[in-house]
């Protein structure tokens, strides 16, 4: 599959990388096959990164992120205190890499090397939050750091169960009269569909937290469930899986009444 993982990182100036400085972050990082530096631009606003035989770019804009984008999930984040940091920025840091050829394991892998990238060259800086394009998902910077320093773990030995999908996934919840389903976004960027799950008579904290597990579950064991299949969580809750034909990769999760 291909895929685009993109971390941008809200600043309160603009920052400017010079070849020392960024080659010291790329030989901290916690990989065994390290980054290398290919190219700087004269201004200090553009760097690129080899790994492996993927390219990562590191760009410093000195304009603030159109915080109306992601308003949404910034009033889910924390609310009021955020908001003031984030309205406050004046510049941003991007940090993509462009995935082609890979499997779910590899993106992921490249997911977490993107994330710590944006939060140790950010650090360079004066960063306020951190945001996930795929997701649109939005945290203060001691909570974009943490799961920074999270996802470093998993090139130490954790593994999977390592990895922030709580942030580089959103569940969105749908509704259908007095029924509640939900949706998640960026999740295909490391396992190449979305999920869906339609609408039950359950409450939507429910919704959430069945499509969250089931995240998890694919980030720990890989993109593993297929059209046709029916996952059972208990015996009295399982789902069939279908796949939409509309062209795109979603996964439905469909409710199995247990028979009585």
């Amino acid at each position: 599959m291909n895929a685009t993982l993109m971390a941008m990182v809200m600043l309160r100036e603009p920052l400017r990388f010079d070849a020392d400085g960024v080659g010291a972050v790329l030989g901290a990082l916690p990989v065994s096959a390290k980054p290398k530096l290919r190219e700087i631009s004269n201004d200090g606003k553009a760097v690129s990164v080899a790994l492996d035989d993927q390219v990562i770019a590191l760009i410093s804009a000195d304009t603030p992120l159109p915080i109306a984008e992601f308003s949404q999930n910034l009033e889910r984040a924390d609310g009021g205190v955020l908001r003031a940091d984030v309205t406050a920025h004046t510049a941003h840091l991007m940090v993509v890499c462009h995935l082609q050829n890979v499997v779910m394991g590899e993106a992921a892998m490249g997911a977490a090397c993107v994330h710590v990238l944006a939060a140790r060259l950010a650090d360079l800086g004066q960063p306020v939050a951190g945001l996930w394009a795929s997701s649109m998902q939005v945290n203060g910077w001691a909570e974009f750091k943490a799961d920074s320093e999270r996802a470093a773990t998993a090139f130490e030995g954790e593994g999977p169960l390592a990895l922030p999908g709580h942030f580089w996934t959103a569940i969105e919840p749908t509704k259908l009269a007095d029924q509640n389903g939900g949706k998640t976004r960026g999740l295909a960027a490391i396992t190449g569909y979305e999920l869906e799950l339609t609408p039950l008579f359950w409450p939507a904290e429910r919704v959430v937290a069945r499509l969250a597990g089931t995240v998890e579950y694919l980030l720990t064991h890989g993109p593993i469930l297929e059209e046709g299949q029916t996952l059972g969580v208990t015996e009295d809750e399982r789902f069939r899986i279908t796949k939409k034909r509309d062209g795109t990769l979603v996964l439905t999760l469909e409710l199995i009444l247990a028979e009585n």
